[in-house]
């Protein structure tokens, strides 16, 4: 993991998640791809098919899991990067998400200049290998 740092803090073109990418990649953030719609910040649907397709090329891919009540799911992929992602504290509304780097319980990298992390985890987007085997 190297860090990289957002070029974008605003909530609706940011780009802390093409950060985390970087980051977990070790790549310049100049070679990810816009991810979102910034015409609908809330669309995680485009984020996710985004993300995978371009991950096809590291032989990745990329799965969102969800917070449950009374469940936290990061058990389920001790070793794995992952990205969590939840409520920032510049946050004014709702839909402001910010994601940070994740690994084994804890925050490795924020990619905003400030480093405040995120008040609450709503979800991980974790980075799975297509073959195992590799």
């Amino acid at each position: 993991m190297k860090p990289v740092f957002q070029t974008d803090t605003t909530f609706k073109t940011g780009n802390c998640g093409g950060a985390c990418v970087a980051s977990i990649l070790e790549i310049d953030l100049k070679d990810i791809p816009m991810l979102h719609n910034p015409d609908d910040p809330e669309d995680g649907a485009t984020y996710c098919r985004n993300l995978r397709s371009f991950l096809v090329r590291f032989g990745l891919s990329y799965i969102d899991i969800a917070m449950s009540e009374g469940h936290d799911p990061k058990e389920f992929f001790k070793d794995c990067w992952a990205i969590a992602i939840g409520k920032s504290p510049r946050a004014t509304e709702p839909w402001h998400k910010h994601g940070v780097v994740w690994r084994n319980g804890k925050i490795i990298h924020d990619p905003h200049p400030m480093g405040a992390g995120l008040e609450e985890i709503e979800m991980y987007g974790i980075f799975i290998k297509m073959d195992p085997s590799i």
